[in-house]
Parts: structure tokens; C-alpha cells; sequence
């Protein structure tokens, strides 16, 4: 597995390598929620009353955020090589 955020992540999601994420879950008792978020990809913001439901919202942000990034990224450019003989 490889973690998304660290370098080359989107190449080895092409490559079909399966990615990991680290989510950050507080539990808002004032609100009666809980909260996940992911330095790994920004964006991801998702708040449920269960962990369970957290965790299928989770889910389904991170694949539309991946799919979004993954689109609007630019394929890294092609290595120029030189032979000398």
C-alpha cells in the first residue's frame, strides 16, 4: 500500500498500486457528531452521528476527491534521454 499525499502518489494509483489514508476523527459531544478529516487530502471534510456512518461518508468523499484529483492532475513529463556512444 502506499499512502496518498506522499510523493508520486498519483502515478502509483495509475500503476494500480492501492493507496492508504490517514483520517483524523474527533467527537464533537456539543454537537453530538463525529468529525473526519485527512491531511493526506485536503478537502476531505465529513461529519455523521456514528462512527459507522462516518466511515461510509468517509468513503464516499475520499473516491469523489480522489477521482476529481486524480483527473485534474498532469502526467508527469516524459525523461529525456540522451546515448552517447
Amino acid at each position: 500500500m502506499y499512502r496518498i499525499g506522499f510523493p508520486l502518489w498519483t502515478i502509483a494509483s495509475r500503476l494500480g498500486v492501492r493507496l492508504s489514508l490517514r483520517v483524523d476523527v474527533i467527537e464533537d459531544t456539543d454537537a453530538g457528531v463525529y468529525i473526519g478529516t485527512s491531511s493526506d487530502l485536503p478537502g476531505l471534510v465529513c461529519e455523521a452521528p456514528d462512527i459507522e456512518a462516518l466511515t461510509s461518508e468517509i468513503h464516499a468523499t475520499a473516491r469523489e476527491l480522489l477521482e476529481t484529483r486524480l483527473q485534474q492532475s498532469i502526467s508527469p513529463p516524459v525523461p529525456k534521454i540522451a546515448v552517447h556512444i
